[in-house]
């Protein structure tokens, strides 16, 4: 991306990825969203700690920002979706 515009493409991957993780700390404490794994040995499915849950959903956030939100800002870019202007 030009010089001229990295600093808008950024703010809008980093505006948009704490607005996510907003999200998930929302709907984690509403017990909405949350991670479970499957023990095989009881054969039920358990909550992990809130480091885990932290983790995975931060893992979550950044997987969905490098495949779907930030590639669509990108081409919609490079298509010439966005015109910018300078203000003097």
């Amino acid at each position: 991306m030009p010089d001229p515009y990295r600093l808008h493409g950024f703010t809008y991957v980093l505006s948009y990825a704490l607005l996510a993780m907003l999200y998930y700390l929302f709907n984690y404490n509403f017990g909405v969203r949350m991670v479970q794994l499957y023990d095989a040995d009881t054969q039920e499915y358990t909550t992990p700690g809130p480091l885990f849950q932290a983790t995975a959903l931060t893992y979550d956030c950044a997987y969905e920002m490098a495949l779907l939100i930030s590639p669509a800002y990108w081409v919609t870019y490079y298509l010439g979706g966005f015109q910018f202007t300078t203000l003097t």
